[in-house]
């Protein structure tokens, strides 16, 4: 789920204070490279004005110098020209100005610095304070950003009913809504991401408020924590709600994840020919953007549900299509991955000697990643059952051994319960019926 992020220009209008920049240079007639002076280049003042970069209070206390304006002419929304706003720039204590400099921070994303600035902040006014309420929202963004998703629950809860009594705040609710449904992703807990993110698309809808963008991120979010509880038909049903929704807002990046979904889904309901005719379009989406890594991992799925459909010649095609882009991109994990299912087939057909040798080629290319533990497994269990079937039984007790030592460390029941029951298999093959047993018990015992 690259859930990804909040838009900060809901919370930092950058664009104003470029606009007031260029307002300003304007009507004194002067020119980028006049204000830039020694102290900047022309392409960063370009960038200003027109809202890409958040500035720094330094860069503005220059600029206001440069131009004749106090730093309130940039700072302050009520800012008129014609009254002495200058007495209200003295009144702006440090932490006010601080709390700008953290609004750039986050900006740019350096969250961990801003968080100290920003609680700072917070005890120069009362919570019911828009400024309070403003920096509070940031800190629980910040938090969320950084991992700290306990926190920053705890913090959106104590905040939501105060975000919510006032319309201008119902924007950076929305936004707050979406990222708690990622806290408690994270954390797992996914029904409380449900129930976030619905709020989150309700209170869009109800006020008609101009998020489509942040509303397709949380349909395409809630259909896939369905599939997270298994409730495949309303997940569907979602993905196809998002796709219906982004094609009217022009939000096409959304699509190919969402045909991916029904994809998934319709595997998962055994409707194999939907699956594959909604993996074939989210290729074809992913196509036009160029996303490669998506393409790979599409035809990958593909080969999966090839498989099931036992059309195994259309699975190989796939699997290698997928293992050739990896390859292309530099994932040899990945590739690695798809030639273990290639073996698969192989061992389905009774191919043994080639299956062995891919596996052995994929369990070299993982061997060099500190991770991948359960797809080593994997491939292990698999040259135990390739050396069970060419009848070389202490080979695959050994192999199958190795595989037990590594899956005893991780948590990976699916791949536990394949492998007892591929060493039950050896075991009653080779009539030591009471150690086959054990193992068969334990499939029973797990619910398999």
């Amino acid at each position: 789920m690259e859930m990804k992020d909040i838009d900060l220009n809901l919370i930092i209008d950058s664009k104003e204070i470029g606009r007031r920049i260029r307002k300003k240079r304007r009507a004194l007639k002067m020119r980028q490279r006049d204000i830039a002076g020694d102290e900047f280049t022309v392409g960063y003042i370009s960038q200003l004005e027109v809202g890409n970069i958040y500035p720094s209070v330094k860069a503005l206390t220059y600029l206001g110098k440069v131009l004749g304006v106090p730093l309130s002419y940039f700072l302050d929304p009520e800012y008129d020209e014609k009254s002495n706003l200058q007495s209200k720039l003295n009144s702006l204590n440090n932490s006010y100005l601080s709390y700008i400099e953290a609004e750039r921070l986050v900006g740019n994303k350096d969250y961990k610095e801003a968080l100290p600035v920003l609680e700072n902040f917070l005890k120069e006014f009362d919570p019911k304070d828009p400024r309070y309420i403003k920096a509070k929202s940031l800190i629980i963004f910040c938090h969320a950003e950084t991992g700290s998703y306990k926190i920053a629950t705890e913090m959106f809860d104590e905040l939501i009913d105060t975000l919510t009594e006032c319309d201008d705040n119902l924007q950076y609710a929305a936004c707050l809504y979406y990222k708690m449904g990622t806290c408690y992703w994270m954390m797992e807990r996914y029904l409380k991401a449900l129930r976030y993110l619905e709020k989150g698309v309700d209170l869009i809808d109800k006020n008609n408020l101009d998020l489509d963008d942040l509303k397709a991120k949380m349909l395409l979010n809630i259909a896939n924590l369905l599939i997270k509880i298994d409730n495949y038909v309303k997940a569907r049903d979602y993905f196809m709600m998002c796709i219906s929704f982004s094609k009217e807002h022009g939000l096409v990046k959304y699509i190919g994840s969402c045909y991916h979904g029904i994809g998934f889904t319709s595997y998962y309901l055994k409707e194999y020919k939907d699956a594959v005719k909604n993996i074939r379009r989210s290729i074809f989406i992913n196509n036009i953007f160029g996303l490669k890594e998506e393409i790979a991992k599409e035809y990958n799925y593909l080969g999966y549900i090839y498989i099931d459909m036992k059309q195994y010649d259309f699975a190989l095609k796939n699997f290698d299509k997928s293992m050739e882009i990896y390859k292309e991109l530099g994932e040899f994990e990945f590739a690695a991955f798809n030639l273990t299912e290639i073996a698969r087939i192989n061992i389905i057909h009774g191919n043994y000697d080639r299956a062995l040798k891919q596996l052995e080629n994929a369990d070299k290319s993982l061997s060099s990643s500190e991770g991948c533990l359960e797809e080593r497994c994997r491939v292990y269990r698999l040259m135990g059952d390739t050396y069970t079937g060419l009848k070389e039984y202490g080979k695959a007790e050994n192999i199958y051994k190795t595989a037990q030592s590594i899956i005893n460390d991780i948590d990976a029941e699916r791949e536990k319960s394949l492998l007892n029951e591929s060493l039950g298999t050896l075991y009653y093959k080779i009539g030591r019926n009471d150690e086959a047993l054990k193992y068969f018990s334990s499939l029973k015992s797990s619910g398999e």
